[in-house]
């Protein structure tokens, strides 16, 4: 399709809709705040499209939601925290963004989610870590952002993901060597600020990157 113009605040008044596919169009424009009526929603792919402006908070108000994907478009501001309410959310797409600020510490109550990708934005702050509650998650990307900081040791619990991608940040500091855990992951941590690791936790980097490039010359 070749959809163009603003999202219309009256989508809000869908109260029974369950699927919204409009990806791949030339929408604009913001975001309507009104989805917070849309309880029935279990489908929300407005990626690839020309999507300005913040994401709403009424975003965490959808209590089916199961997937969210954003992708694709020139969305800025920060993450809402309320998108943690979503307990049934099993997929958020947010990558290829202008997204600021910190990765909301909220968003380890998302027990169900299998999919996390949040790179190719322009977050900073910390990895919260709450990411390692993410017991069902088995693809986290939140890679080519300017996140910083240590690396939590919670990451180490993950032993149920299958793709864990850390690259191009400016991560820094000691390695856990919990990571070690993660025996079935592809796991990337290239390019980043500057990171150290034991010998153990190091090989192990290296069999899942294939090179160990910490940023910091050692």
């Amino acid at each position: 399709n070749h959809l163009s113009g603003p999202i219309p605040a009256s989508i809000g008044n869908l109260t029974t809709l369950r699927y919204l596919y409009l990806h791949d169009n030339d929408l604009e424009g913001p975001l309507p705040s009104t989805v917070d009526t849309m309880d029935s929603l279990l489908v929300w792919h407005v990626n690839t499209n020309e999507i300005t402006g913040s994401i709403p908070p009424e975003f965490g108000d959808m209590a089916s939601l199961q997937q969210l994907s954003m992708a694709g478009n020139e969305l800025s501001g920060s993450i809402p925290s309320e998108l943690g309410n979503l307990s049934r959310l099993t997929l958020l797409h947010l990558h290829d963004n202008a997204l600021t600020g910190q990765i909301p510490f909220s968003i380890g109550n998302l027990g169900r989610i299998s999919e996390i990708r949040l790179y190719q934005n322009q977050l900073e702050g910390s990895i919260p870590p709450s990411l390692g509650n993410l017991n069902h998650a088995r693809y986290i990307h939140i890679g080519h952002n300017f996140i910083g900081g240590l690396i939590p040791p919670e990451i180490g619990n993950l032993t149920s993901v299958t793709w864990v991608y850390l690259h191009d940040n400016k991560l820094w500091g000691t390695l856990p060597p919990n990571v070690t855990a993660l025996t079935s992951s592809t796991f990337l941590v290239r390019d980043n600020h500057c990171l150290y690791a034991d010998a153990a936790t190091r090989a192990f980097i290296v069999t899942k990157d294939s090179i160990w490039d910490n940023g910091c010359g050692g």
